[in-house]
């Protein structure tokens, strides 16, 4: 079993997280990671993911694949991604498919139009809520992604 730690971008952060996303200062970035028993890694993210913080995200979404589960990105409390952070959730789509596992986002409708617009049909599906992507990633997919083509559904 991999054992994910909770990430922050500075001890301050570290209590206001405790509170949730939504009493962290503006500009603060944060993650979590819940492994619940059966199910997918949940990692959730506040704050944007960008060139200062793409990094820290890559290698927590990089430690969850080692789990060999789906995997449930919750940026309901983001508001950007740049192409650096695409990038990582459309590499690790690709990672997961290739083990009949599943990445899955829960997104706002913007923060999704976005992702869509920059990635096109990558693997990755959408969903507006974490409880939807959660049932959406304990379905086993049933043939692996064709990486060559990136043909596999982007869903709202």
């Amino acid at each position: 079993m991999v054992f994910l730690l909770s990430v922050h971008s500075g001890p301050e952060s570290i209590r206001s997280s405790f509170c949730g996303p939504n009493h962290l200062e503006d500009g603060t970035f944060a993650m979590s990671v819940d492994e619940p028993i059966g199910g997918p890694v949940v990692i959730r993210v506040a704050g944007d993911i960008d060139k200062s913080t793409v990094a820290v995200f890559a290698e927590c979404v990089t430690e969850a694949i080692v789990c060999g589960r789906s995997l449930v990105v919750d940026l309901l409390d983001v508001e950007y991604v740049d192409a650096t952070g695409t990038s990582v959730l459309t590499a690790a789509a690709t990672r997961l498919a290739s083990h009949r596992c599943r990445a899955i986002i829960a997104c706002t409708d913007g923060l999704r139009e976005h992702l869509e617009s920059s990635w096109g049909r990558c693997g990755v599906e959408c969903h507006d809520s974490v409880a939807s992507a959660i049932h959406a990633a304990m379905r086993p997919r049933e043939h692996p992604i064709d990486t060559a083509s990136n043909d596999a559904a982007v869903t709202a």
